[in-house]
């Protein structure tokens, strides 16, 4: 069978399973080109601006400048939900209670469906021995429609993306737990977020933020490896090995292919070697070349699609994927691979041949 038709096969599979995802979609393995600015009015911007500056003073403790933020987010556009959100959070760590309970109110004013500001609300309102109310704020916010922030979320997912890709991380886990705020029961903001905590060397909130992303998404396939990823550089490698376990026994099907077109290379990766683990080598192909379609530069994509061609005995394909895979990645497993199979295609002399 073809690459293409086994490819092809795959996806059509995947298809019949699960359905599309919208919250998510992709052009290749990245976010929508949403803009989290499109449509928005100048004071609009700045007032977002003033709510992520927000996020990230609060996020160093700097709650006084977090509150001074929010407040300039008000002025210049006192219709922005998220600001009074945001400002009733920062009031509420200093113990403010029933400031924090108005700016909940406000928000919830402002935006029926901003649904943490009604978890937020609720808590507050319990502390103020108001269980009553609280019930009935909860009994709202479990009312709000699952997509009625669609729009939101993705516009914050994807300024978060873009500020982590310009190493703005502080900035980016403003952007994500924004999101949050309009829906906190969706796990790859949590990924994404754990993501930038990760970068910030803040391991123990990055393996949270994937154990949550984990629990909301289970098939949520980047979450288990970033996951393990992290117990693995803190040399909690048992713990590490459970989470590789637990991809392990997915459904191949499941695997992040609920909509072929929101996985990354990683993710088809990760399929390839399950499906190899459990000797389905021809749709572990499949899997190995759609990652090398979504990221060509993904080495350990080459050198895995490399082995189960060998072990198919189909050894040309196997030493040309090798070839790439030492010329991306020199590692000595890798070059040991090669070798192999050019000893056992008979063209041992072209082992020091370059590419």
């Amino acid at each position: 069978m073809s690459r293409l038709r086994l490819t092809v096969s795959l996806v059509v599979l995947c298809s019949m399973f699960f359905p599309q995802v919208t919250i998510a979609q992709r052009s290749s393995h990245r976010l929508p080109d949403s803009d989290i600015y499109a449509q928005a009015t100048p004071a609009t911007v700045n007032a977002l601006d003033a709510v992520l500056e927000g996020r990230t003073l609060a996020a160093r403790g700097r709650l006084n400048e977090a509150i001074a933020a929010y407040r300039r987010a008000i002025q210049i556009d006192p219709n922005l939900a998220v600001a009074y959100n945001n400002l009733g959070i920062a009031l509420y760590r200093q113990g403010r209670l029933q400031e924090a309970a108005d700016a909940y109110y406000e928000a919830i004013r402002l935006d029926a469906n901003l649904a943490n500001a009604y978890n937020n609300l609720a808590e507050v309102l319990v502390e103020l021995g108001q269980p009553q109310e609280a019930e009935r704020i909860r009994s709202q916010a479990s009312a709000i429609p699952s997509d009625a922030n669609s729009r939101n979320v993705i516009d914050y997912i994807n300024q978060g993306r873009v500020l982590a890709n310009q190493g703005k991380h502080e900035e980016a886990i403003a952007a994500y737990n924004i999101a949050l705020d309009f829906n906190p029961t969706l796990g790859v903001i949590y990924n994404n977020l754990g993501n930038s905590l990760q970068s910030l060397d803040r391991f123990e909130e990055a393996i949270e933020a994937y154990r949550r992303a984990i629990e909301l998404t289970p098939t949520l396939v980047a979450a288990y490896n970033n996951l393990g990823f992290v117990l693995n550089e803190l040399n909690r490698s048992d713990e590490a090995q459970e989470v590789y376990d637990q991809v392990n026994a997915l459904d191949p099907r499941l695997i992040a292919l609920r909509d072929p077109d929101s996985a990354t290379a990683e993710d088809f990766n990760t399929l390839g070697r399950v499906l190899r683990s459990q000797n389905r080598r021809e749709e572990a192909i499949a899997a190995y070349t759609r990652a090398i379609e979504l990221d060509n530069q993904l080495a350990a994509a080459y050198n895995n699609r490399g082995v189960a061609y060998a072990e198919l005995g189909q050894l040309d394909q196997a030493i040309e994927d090798y070839q790439v895979a030492t010329f991306l990645d020199p590692t000595p497993t890798q070059y040991v691979n090669l070798g192999n199979a050019l000893r056992a295609a008979g063209r041992i002399d072209e082992r020091s041949r370059p590419i």
